[in-house]
């Protein structure tokens, strides 16, 4: 029997995924266009949203400036999160930015549920998770979900610390709360690095797009590492390298599942530090 396992953060990865294919499908202009004229009402406390929005790019590489986890209805835990964008809403405007948007990134899991958001009201017919899954049929990763009904929590890897499942997210979703396989992952992997580019591939996203993604968004001054969608780059052999946390902070999670898996690893996270390969 396969073993799912949490994704936790890597989730974003596959927000953004669902951001590109908006882009490609043209339900979104451009990566820079405004957040706000998606989520009616949304603007931060004390922000010109007009002049200064918060872009879809600015929030899929944590540039957005927003705080980094969701309160008012959600009281402060994603894990108690059930509730609408609408509710939401004046929560969300309350809460000042910490700094302008572009100016440099900041964590936030807030933004990226934002962001999935955003990006499903971009398509005007579907919630997030439902449009998300339908894209990873499309690649063959059939066993990658945001259900937790009794067949997946069955099979679902429990956390190696906690000894529990992660708990459901709510509204918080695109931040993460995906399950996925290992050989799900290893399919995405391929897609991603272009192994797989068949004409179903590049309907979800073009090979020019995948390597755009790839690109960094923000270099820290250090000159070694950044940010990109939503990358932490990474300096090896002085070209800078798209992972998704990286061995030394696996050990150091408290987060995640550990499982017997087929390539050897107890953690989702490692499948994402595999694209290196590809892309220098």
């Amino acid at each position: 029997m396969w073993v799912a396992i949490s994704l936790v953060t890597v989730t974003k990865v596959f927000t953004v995924l669902a951001l590109l294919h908006t882009l490609q499908q043209g339900d979104i202009t451009s990566a820079e266009a405004s957040v706000h004229d998606f989520l009616p009402g949304f603007c931060p406390l004390d922000h010109d949203c007009a002049t200064d929005p918060v872009t879809f790019a600015a929030l899929a590489s944590q540039m957005g400036g927003i705080v980094r986890e969701p309160g008012g209805p959600c009281n402060g835990d994603a894990s108690d999160c059930n509730v609408t964008t609408a509710a939401m809403t004046p929560w969300l405007n309350s809460q000042p930015l910490l700094w302008p948007p572009n100016v440099r990134p900041s964590y936030s899991n807030l933004g990226f549920a934002l962001l999935g958001h955003a990006v499903a009201a971009a398509t005007g017919d579907a919630p997030y998770e439902t449009y998300l899954e339908s894209l990873l049929a499309r690649l063959g990763m059939i066993d990658s979900t945001f259900a937790n009904t009794p067949q997946t929590l069955a099979s679902l890897a429990r956390g190696h610390r906690a000894g529990t499942y992660l708990t459901e997210l709510g509204w918080s979703r695109p931040d993460g709360g995906m399950q996925s396989t290992a050989a799900d992952m290893e399919r995405f992997l391929h897609f991603l690095t272009g192994s797989i580019a068949d004409a179903t591939a590049e309907a979800v996203i073009s090979t020019p797009r995948r390597r755009w993604w790839a690109l960094p968004r923000f270099v820290n001054p250090d000159g070694i590492s950044g940010y990109g969608m939503p990358w932490e780059l990474l300096s090896v052999n002085g070209k800078l390298i798209p992972t998704k946390w990286t061995a030394q902070s696996l050990e150091q999670s408290t987060y995640g599942s550990c499982a017997a898996v087929p390539i050897g690893t107890s953690h989702a996270h490692c499948y994402l530090a595999c694209m290196q390969v590809r892309f220098d």
